[in-house]
């Protein structure tokens, strides 16, 4: 069970960043990811940021191209984290993994990394790597599951996850799947949404990526209540990275979420409907 962690402000943030897996691919020591990691250091304090997700394809060693180089300046830029103690979570995608094996994200990545943090909850042990974990922590007295499944889960991960969010069922449950949401609004894998989300009550939030140069989000009503999806995936070629990110502004005193979209890249906000939006998911529940 990992230890609570408390947040002294009313108000706070969730920073999702999307699929990066070509900044580290074509960028040899990956500056703009260091970027990212060293915007959300700096800003950690004053928005009162306490947790970044990163929803997979950090990198892209799936081709066997770079993978020491890649999944090193990948650690680096993390470690940007981990020097100024600020939580993050890693839904590990398709390209993160080379022939057919963990091995290579696992030696870069391993349990240690994350075991020993006082939010750590747990991972599933049927695999002796992090590729899926959960954190326990509470943001202004409100207490959260965040669940991280890699790509597409099996049987014995989706119980495992349904039965970690049942587990803490008193817990707000935010679900980190790399591969989730589609463009248009559908589920793929259907199995992660009909095994987990739908059935587990606690399960408020899902945030995904993988699908190339596209987002959505929704609200999916299910069993007398919503759960809000929202997808991002990396939005520029395989040429060159723009940077954005997706902040998640929570406001528990209104019920609200506020969804804006930065690139600490190119220091611009992106203020279009779908970069810029809200969801009132009520008072009382976040």
């Amino acid at each position: 069970m990992g230890v609570l962690v408390s947040c002294s402000k009313p108000e706070w943030e969730i920073v999702m960043i999307p699929d990066t897996q070509y900044i580290p691919l074509n960028h040899d020591g990956s500056a703009e990811l260091y970027t990212i990691m060293n915007w959300i250091a700096n800003n950690a304090v004053s928005r009162n940021i306490k947790l970044v997700i990163h929803v997979g394809d950090v990198v892209s060693i799936d081709g066997g191209s770079y993978v020491d180089r890649q999944l090193g300046d990948a650690s680096g830029a993390f470690a940007v984290l981990d020097t100024a103690n600020i939580p993050y979570l890693i839904s590990v995608g398709n390209h993160d993994y080379y022939n057919g094996s963990w091995a290579d994200w696992t030696e870069y990545f391993p349990v240690t990394r994350f075991s020993g943090k006082p939010w750590y909850g747990g991972r599933y042990t049927g695999h002796s790597d992090n590729d899926n974990l959960y954190f326990l922590m509470t943001m202004d007295s409100k207490d959260y599951i965040i669940v991280a499944l890699s790509y597409a889960p099996d049987t014995a991960e989706r119980t495992w996850a349904h039965d970690a969010f049942d587990s803490y069922s008193t817990r707000v449950g935010i679900l980190v799947s790399h591969a989730y949401l589609q463009s248009d609004g559908s589920y793929n894998p259907d199995s992660i949404h009909t095994d987990i989300s739908d059935v587990c009550p606690n399960v408020l939030f899902s945030l995904s990526g993988h699908v190339s140069g596209a987002q959505k989000q929704q609200v999916h009503p299910v069993n007398g209540r919503n759960i809000y999806d929202q997808m991002r995936g990396h939005v520029t070629g395989e040429g060159n990275y723009d940077g954005y990110i997706r902040i998640l502004h929570f406001i528990p005193a209104t019920g609200m979420v506020n969804m804006t979209t930065y690139s600490p890249v190119l220091d611009n906000w992106l203020t279009d409907a779908p970069n810029q939006f809200s969801w009132n998911v009520g008072i009382g529940a976040i």
